[in-house]
C-alpha cells in the first residue's frame, strides 16, 4: 500500500494515472463529511518495471508518518465499538 500527504497529493496523482496505461477506480467517499470527495485509488497490479515510472515517488505506507497516525485512529474506532479490531471497508463499484 502506498500513501500521499494530502488531498490534493491524491488528485494529482489521479490526473497522472489517467495519462498513463495503467488502469486505476478511484475510490469517492459518498458520506459526511466528504460529501463526494475523492479518498483512494485502486491500481491494477502491473509489473515492478511498468509501475515504478508512475508511482516511485510515492512512499509505502508503513514507511510513512501516516501509518502511525492511521494505526491509532482504528484501535479508537474499535474500541468505542467494542471490537478487538476495526471491520474492513469495503469498495462497491465495478472492479478493473
Amino acid at each position: 500500500m502506498l500513501s500521499v500527504p494530502s488531498l490534493e497529493h491524491l488528485t494529482q496523482l489521479q490526473t497522472k494515472l489517467e495519462q498513463s496505461p495503467l488502469k486505476f477506480k478511484a475510490i469517492y467517499e459518498p458520506d459526511e463529511p466528504y460529501n463526494g470527495q475523492i479518498t483512494a485509488i485502486g491500481i491494477q497490479p502491473v509489473l515492478k518495471s511498468v509501475g515504478r515510472k508512475y508511482l516511485s515517488c510515492l512512499p509505502l505506507l508503513k514507511d510513512s508518518q501516516i501509518y502511525g497516525r492511521l494505526a491509532k485512529s482504528y484501535s479508537a474506532a474499535a474500541a468505542e465499538v467494542g471490537e478487538s479490531r476495526p471491520s474492513s471497508p469495503t469498495i462497491q463499484g465495478e472492479v478493473i
